[in-house]
């Protein structure tokens, strides 16, 4: 009922749905933006918008992987034991190679111990 032509909510909830969506988008690489790099936060942001769109294949992976993970705790509370470290570890797999595409935003690769 809220996505019927005469209901003014079905446009706002259409509305709120894609920001919720670019949002979540955006937050997967402001995570890797906010480790130890010196930008503002318009910068991290608005960097993370452009990511989040030139690698969209990505990103829809990632919302759909976390929303898998969610409804498996959801449905199975025992398995908040294991789906937050499997979805992170398999988002790190994804993003590493996004990460080295792009060493002028992300900073050079330091050997660990240096």
């Amino acid at each position: 009922t809220y996505f019927r032509e005469e209901s003014w909510i079905g446009a706002v909830n259409l509305g709120l749905a894609i920001f919720a969506a670019a949002i979540l988008s955006m937050m997967f690489y402001n995570f890797l933006l906010l480790s130890g790099r010196g930008l503002s936060i318009k910068t991290q942001f608005s960097t993370s918008f452009v990511l989040g769109i030139r690698h969209f294949p990505t990103t829809i992976l990632l919302v759909v992987m976390l929303i898998g993970a969610a409804t498996l705790v959801e449905v199975f509370p025992l398995a908040a034991l294991f789906a937050p470290g499997c979805f992170c570890w398999l988002a790190g797999r994804w993003l590493r190679p996004i990460e080295k595409k792009y060493p002028a935003v992300f900073g050079e690769e330091k050997p660990v111990g240096e």
